[in-house]
C-alpha cells in the first residue's frame, strides 16, 4: 500500500507483529532516523536547578555547565543572524543524552521544557534540502564564521509538533570526548581543533 506516493508502506515477513517497513525517498535515505538520534534538547530558566531536579528525579549525571559562542546563529523565521553565547550541559550516559540549556530571555532558546530533539547527519546541507521537498522547513541554523553549516533545526509545525536538530557528524568526536572526560574543546572544522577552552570536571552536579 503506498500512500500519496511520497513514502512507501509494506508488510515485512520478518518484522515483529504490529511493524511495518517504511521505503523512504532516495533524497532521505542518509538521514538515518531514528538510528542517528542522540540528544534531547531541554530549555531550563535556572540550569544549576534543572541539573538538580534532573539528577534527582531520574538519576542522571551531568558534566559541569559550559559557556559556548557561536560565530553565527542564523534565526531563519525573525530574519536576524549573528553570534550568540550558549550555556549548556550534557548527561554523562546514553546515547542518546539529555542537553539541558540555559534559557535566554528572548529569541530561539527562550522558554523552558522540551525544545528539539537531535540527530547526527553526515551532510546537512544536503538534508535541509531533502526535507524541504518534504514541507519541513528550516527554522534556525547554526554555523561557522566561514559560513559552514554545522547544525540545523526545523519547524516543529512540520513534523506534529516536535523540533528537530540535525547535527553534522564532524561534531561526533567532540560531543564523545567531552562526556568521556569532561575536555569542553571547539569541533573541529576543515579537519583540525580550532581552540581549546578549560577542561570541565566530569562529575555529577
Amino acid at each position: 500500500m503506498a500512500t500519496s506516493g511520497a513514502r512507501e508502506f509494506s508488510a515485512d515477513p520478518d518484522a515483529p507483529a504490529g511493524r511495518v517497513s517504511m521505503t523512504l525517498p532516495s533524497g532521505l535515505d542518509g538521514l538515518a532516523l531514528p538510528g542517528s538520534i542522540f540528544h534531547v534538547g531541554i530549555l531550563a530558566e535556572n540550569l544549576e536547578a534543572a541539573i538538580a531536579r534532573h539528577t534527582n528525579a531520574l538519576g542522571i549525571e551531568f558534566l559541569a555547565p559550559v559557556e559556548r559562542r557561536l560565530a553565527r546563529f542564523v534565526d531563519d523565521v525573525a530574519g536576524t543572524a549573528g553570534p550568540v553565547t550558549l550555556r549548556y550541559t550534557y548527561s554523562v550516559g546514553g546515547p542518546p543524552r539529555f542537553e539541558l540549556l540555559e534559557a535566554r530571555p528572548t529569541g530561539f532558546y527562550v522558554g523552558d521544557g522540551l525544545h528539539h530533539v537531535g540527530a547526527w547527519s553526515a551532510d546537512v546541507v544536503a538534508a535541509t534540502r531533502a526535507l524541504a521537498r518534504h514541507s519541513v522547513r528550516r527554522e534556525a541554523a547554526i554555523e561557522t564564521a566561514d559560513g559552514e553549516l554545522v547544525a540545523a533545526y526545523f519547524r516543529p509545525e512540520d513534523l506534529g509538533g516536535t523540533r528537530l536538530e540535525l547535527v553534522s557528524e564532524r561534531s561526533v568526536e567532540f560531543i564523545d570526548t567531552w562526556v568521556r572526560t569532561g575536555a569542553h574543546w571547539r569541533p573541529a572544522v576543515n579537519g583540525a581543533r580550532t581552540g581549546s577552552e578549560s577542561p570541565a570536571p566530569h562529575r555529577p552536579l
